[in-house]
C-alpha cells in the first residue's frame, strides 16, 4: 500500500454534474482492480475502506470463478463508481 497516493474521478464539464454513473451504461467505466500484495493486505484494506464509509459490494473472498486463488473484495464509492482489490497467488 503507498502512503502518500491518492487520485480522484471525476468530470470537470458543468453539462455533466447531475449526471448518475452506470457501470453498464456504453462507454462507462465498469471498475477500476487495484493488485493487493497478499490476502491479508485485501482485509486491511477492506477495514480502512469500510471505516471511510465506502459501499461495500463484496467482502473480502475467494471468486473460484476468476481463478482458484483469486482473493478480492468489491466496493463503490459515494459517486457510485465500482472498485476492486485483488490478490491472486500464482504457482
Amino acid at each position: 500500500m503507498h502512503p502518500v497516493l491518492l487520485f480522484g474521478i471525476n468530470s470537470p464539464r458543468e453539462a455533466f454534474k447531475n449526471d448518475e454513473i452506470h457501470r453498464r451504461k456504453p462507454g462507462s467505466l465498469h471498475h477500476l482492480a487495484f493488485k493487493a500484495e497478499s490476502n491479508e493486505e485485501v482485509d486491511k484494506l477492506f477495514l480502512k475502506i469500510k471505516e471511510i464509509g465506502a459501499t461495500i459490494v463484496e467482502e473480502p473472498k475467494f471468486f473460484p470463478q476468476h481463478g482458484e486463488n483469486y482473493y478480492a473484495l468489491f466496493f463503490k464509492d459515494l459517486e457510485g463508481i465500482k472498485y476492486e482489490i485483488v490478490h491472486e497467488k500464482r504457482a
